[in-house]
């Protein structure tokens, strides 16, 4: 990931997985490499991923793994995944992982589970 400052050389954040859910405010910088459950397909499965911080204000960095559960989609239990997505206030992060989700490919997220860490 890239972050272009007003002045200086940009920032380039290194890391493993495809990102997504970035959320930029109050200083702060989220993303995790969860899969989002609408759209998700619950053949493929998703089985690791992380949630990351980033204090724009002195570059410090911290990561969490996210939480493997079973999704229930109304079939056979899968193997655990992680389904869900991330979002922060200025003190806190969350995940917001999707539990029971309807349809093949999936539509709604019908129960959830939030996990939150301190900063």
């Amino acid at each position: 990931m890239r972050i272009d400052r007003c002045h200086g050389r940009p920032i380039l954040l290194h890391g493993r997985g495809v990102p997504g859910n970035f959320d930029v405010r109050g200083g702060l910088l989220t993303w995790d490499t969860g899969q989002n459950a609408i759209g998700f397909d619950v053949e493929e499965g998703f089985a690791h991923g992380t949630l990351t911080a980033y204090r724009l204000s002195n570059g410090r960095r911290r990561s969490w793994e996210l939480p493997r559960l079973v999704l229930n989609t109304g079939a056979p239990p899968l193997p655990t995944t992680v389904v869900g997505y991330s979002t922060h206030t200025a003190t806190t992060v969350f995940w917001v992982a999707a539990r029971k989700v309807g349809g093949e490919k999936v539509s709604t997220v019908e129960t959830s589970a939030v996990y939150a860490a301190k900063l």
